[in-house]
């Protein structure tokens, strides 16, 4: 018997695994999720959700994100980021008006740092929850800025 190609709306042949999409996008219990893996002629693909589950699910369920959701995305924290979040607004209270930026360490922690301080020797003073470190400037991500 031979075998047909399957109408792209089956397949989804633009998405492709490690793409994080939109599961049941019609409906109310919709939820983003991270594909795995699809199975051969693509009509299912393994699917994880951001608590770890996997499960499979018909491919033509699968959409992908909006700008609008990649966007928001690329804004998600994660529990630790939230706490250092919560901690940073703690710092900034008690570090007073001193305008800068909003950093994230090698590490992966947020930190601030201030205009008014000066780098030295490519190094430059960030305030974190835990402490303030001398940091490589070269080693931090730029996160936005604080008045």
């Amino acid at each position: 018997m031979e075998e047909r190609e399957l109408p792209e709306e089956l397949t989804k042949d633009h998405l492709k695994e490690g793409d994080r999409v939109m599961l049941d996008r019609e409906f109310r219990n919709r939820s983003k999720v991270t594909i795995v893996s699809f199975t051969p002629r693509r009509l299912y693909a393994t699917v994880r959700s951001d608590e770890g589950a996997e499960w499979q699910t018909m491919t033509n369920r699968l959409s992908e994100l909006s700008e609008e959701e990649k966007a928001s995305e690329k804004l998600k924290l994660s529990e630790e980021e939230l706490r250092d979040s919560r901690e940073l607004l703690t710092l900034m209270a008690t570090q007073g008006k001193s305008p800068g930026k909003i950093v994230r360490t090698k590490k992966g922690k947020i930190g601030l740092t201030k205009n008014s301080d000066e780098s030295a020797n490519g190094k430059i003073l960030v305030y974190t929850a835990d402490g303030n470190r001398l940091c490589s400037v070269k080693n931090l991500d730029f996160v936005g800025f604080h008045d």
